[in-house]
């Protein structure tokens, strides 16, 4: 092309002229360079270049920084859940880039969401939405400080917020969250009273209490300490804690928000907290008078049986219901769940291998009862094990090198290693029921819960004249007050 034609555009792909005389670029690939925020435009080029094409680039970072970031991406990877879209690795290195910081560690995390919710790159190229790479920012943060200081209760229970990825041998539910999992003390107030709570919450964690028990433990402190700010501010330690003060309480905890169940979990941990105080000798300061009684509780209204009707249970159980489930490991868990009476977290977590059969070939389900802590077994009949097997199959074929789980979490699990959680199939079974028109004798809509089938397999088996003997060895101690309620 000639000179009286024009220069054509530097871009290899690009068949415009240059705007003038004064870029290498025709109008929009100039505006485009502008917006890019590259300084030279070799590197725009190769920039544009590399559209299309799955790269990472760390030539702008610091070496500390470099190596940080890298570390990041590498134990994302290893660890196989949520995935790193280069995209989204782009977009926080030129984060960290412009925060012009020599490490991660330089700033907290919560100046780092600051940062990332009003730097310009949030509106630059680059793919993949902030959201995610502020998740990935943050989660490189908290590896590096991981490597850096280590974990353990050595280094989490002098802060005010635990982070209990970072505390071994923990017991949470199936299907709990893990990683960004919490344990907030900052609420409380107190700093006499917060002392006291972790020290009890430790105890509590330590001796293998579920985490979802004990988060309940610390919203109860929280809610005595929201009492204590706003009705009793003199309060200055345990010493001032008497009858009295916590008959004020259990007025002012009457007109919060929260049903009985609520509040009788916040009576309950505050009367085991003041136990364990007396128990241990950790402040003989708490008058003897500090506790709660009986009457105290608010009380329940009687509960009717949470069993089915034989009427939706028909419909349930019926083949062409069970055939329009979406996904085969939503007809198996209701299939295990409605003929074995295993509560829905004892299901997501059932392993790979979980068929046993006697000495006479007969088949039986084990799991492990989290409730109880202990493996267990339940007969099967045969065409359960085949669905069984058949779903053993699906997963070898989806994770050739093997999954511990029975049903695996189906995303952002590349291992197979997370489990199938809870809170996943009870939406799945609300449209599934939606889509069947599964309707009660009244002709209305139904709606149940998953542990409810439990309550129904207890109540067949009593009907069935089954020896209560043999029920509590399938249902554990909770089949006792089944049969005494049925």
């Amino acid at each position: 092309m000639t000179d009286e034609a024009g220069t054509a555009c530097r871009l290899p792909f690009c068949t415009l002229w240059a705007e003038s005389a004064t870029t290498v670029f025709c109008r929009s690939h100039a505006l485009r360079w502008k917006r890019s925020g590259i300084t030279h435009s070799e590197e725009f080029i190769a920039d544009c270049a590399r559209l299309g094409k799955a790269f990472l680039d760390f030539r702008s970072l610091p070496a500390q920084l470099k190596l940080e970031l890298q570390y990041a991406v590498q134990r994302r990877a290893d660890e196989g859940t949520v995935p790193a879209p280069p995209p989204v690795v782009m977009r926080t290195i030129r984060w960290a880039a412009e925060a012009g910081v020599s490490s991660l560690l330089d700033l907290p995390e919560t100046q780092w969401h600051q940062l990332t919710a009003t730097s310009g790159a949030a509106t630059s190229r680059g793919g993949g939405t902030p959201g995610r790479a502020r998740s990935f920012l943050l989660f490189a943060r908290d590896a590096v400080e991981t490597l850096a200081d280590g974990a353990g209760w050595e280094r989490e229970y002098p802060r005010d917020v635990w982070r209990l990825a970072r505390l071994p041998g923990l017991t949470f539910t199936a299907g709990q969250p893990r990683d960004h999992a919490r344990l907030r003390f900052d609420r409380i107030t107190q700093p006499w009273l917060r002392s006291l709570a972790k020290r009890w919450i430790r105890l509590r964690l330590t001796g293998g209490l579920n985490v979802e028990t004990v988060v309940g433990n610390v919203q109860a402190l929280t809610r005595f300490s929201e009492f204590l700010t706003s009705a009793a501010p003199h309060v200055a330690g345990l010493s001032a804690i008497d009858r009295p003060l916590l008959e004020r309480y259990l007025g002012w905890l009457a007109t919060t928000p929260g049903g009985p169940s609520t509040k009788t979990r916040h009576i309950g941990g505050i009367h085991l907290f003041f136990q364990t105080i007396r128990q241990h000798g950790w402040d003989n300061t708490l008058p003897s008078t500090a506790t709660f009684f009986t009457g105290d509780y608010p009380q329940r209204p009687p509960r009717l049986t949470r069993r089915l009707a034989e009427y939706v249970m028909t419909q349930i159980e019926q083949p062409t219901n069970l055939a329009r489930w979406p996904t085969p490991e939503g007809r198996l868990v209701t299939l295990i769940l409605t003929r074995c009476g295993l509560r829905i977290s004892d299901t997501c977590t059932l392993p790979f291998d979980c068929l046993l059969h006697d000495g006479q070939g007969a088949p039986y389900l084990r799991y492990l009862n989290n409730k109880m802590k202990r493996e267990a077994a339940v007969p099967i009949d045969e065409e359960l094990e085949a669905e069984i097997r058949a779903q053993q199959r699906r997963i070898a074929d989806r994770w050739p090198d093997g999954s511990p789980h029975l049903f695996p979490r189906a995303r952002a699990n590349a291992s197979g290693k997370r489990p199938f959680a809870p809170s996943s199939y009870r939406p799945m079974l609300n449209r599934w029921l939606t889509t069947c028109d599964v309707r009660d004798e009244h002709d209305r809509p139904v709606h149940l819960t998953p542990h409810q089938w439990r309550h129904t397999f207890a109540c067949r088996l009593i009907n069935r004249d089954v020896p209560q003997e043999v029920i509590r060895i399938l249902l554990d101690h909770e089949s006792t007050q089944m049969t005494a309620h049925y």
